[in-house]
């Protein structure tokens, strides 16, 4: 008797498991897009399509666009005239310069000196707008090729917050293939 009751309380155990995993796996299903959907930190990392969560034509960071169903009226304009690009570590939809080569787009610079730049994110990873970067949250992890960054800084390159490409710098990521 007592056997079939330590038994049956192991399958109830293992049934209420198997429910609140079947749950919590349906509700991932239904979240919408992260906040950080449209955080970059270079133009390649936005891409236009249909949103990954939603199927919706959308624009933001590649991971949450699936580029290959596109929206051509959405992503490019009616007349081709926009282009997504990474301002301010935000992908954004802009207009292209009338006269000027695909790619190339008018926008304010986000800094003019190096002290207009700072550090993000969990590893400190993150180069951008002194005003922005602590705000920028990202997953707490490290990634070898971070040990890098100690060999460089961020500052103002061309009105833009970035990692100054250092020969230090480069070296150590060629240890990292990058």
């Amino acid at each position: 008797m007592k056997v079939t009751a330590i038994v049956s309380q192991n399958w109830l155990a293992l049934f209420l498991i198997i429910v609140f995993i079947t749950v919590g796996i349906a509700t991932l299903e239904v979240i919408s897009p992260p906040e950080n959907s449209k955080f970059c930190f270079a133009d390649s990392d936005c891409v236009c399509g249909r949103s990954a969560f939603t199927g919706e034509c959308f624009y933001g960071n590649r991971n949450f666009v699936n580029a290959s169903e596109q929206c051509p009226d959405f992503c490019a304009g009616i007349g081709g005239n926009l282009e997504i690009k990474c301002i301010n570590s935000e992908c954004k939809q802009v207009q292209k310069r009338k006269g000027e080569p695909l790619g190339e787009t008018q926008f304010p610079p986000e800094c003019s000196a190096d002290a207009d730049c700072g550090t993000g994110g969990c590893s400190g990873q993150i180069c951008a707008a002194a005003e922005k970067a602590q705000g920028i949250i990202t997953t707490c992890e490290y990634k070898p090729e971070y040990s890098c960054l100690k060999k460089t800084g961020c500052g103002c390159v061309s009105g833009k917050c970035e990692w100054k490409k250092t020969q230090e710098y480069l070296d150590c990521m060629k240890n990292f293939g990058k």
